[in-house]
């Protein structure tokens, strides 16, 4: 939960195989901006929580410039993508 809003497992677990990549609309549930800011809401996100989402590839974070903290744990990734852009992320594989 990020401020004050809560994020269900079936918001969190897009099918029932492993998920291929993260869509725009996953990222904004997971991160802690939520759905409130319409534009340019990739350089808000400063937290995102992306466990149990049944993940297998990290991708789509291009533009994420303000990444702080990256939580992974209970995935299945294989691979991550596109990274570069991320300078000040901290990365959480806990399991």
């Amino acid at each position: 939960m990020f401020n004050d809003e809560k994020i269900s497992v079936s918001d969190r677990k897009p099918g029932k195989n492993s998920s291929t990549g993260i869509s725009d609309e996953l990222l904004q549930k997971s991160s802690s901006i939520g759905l409130r800011i319409k534009s340019d809401w990739r350089n808000n996100i400063e937290e995102l929580n992306m466990s149990y989402c049944k993940l297998s590839k990290i991708h789509n974070l291009e533009g994420l410039v303000n990444l702080r903290l990256l939580k992974l744990s209970h995935n299945k990734i294989e691979k991550i993508e596109n990274l570069e852009q991320c300078k000040k992320l901290g990365l959480s594989f806990q399991n």
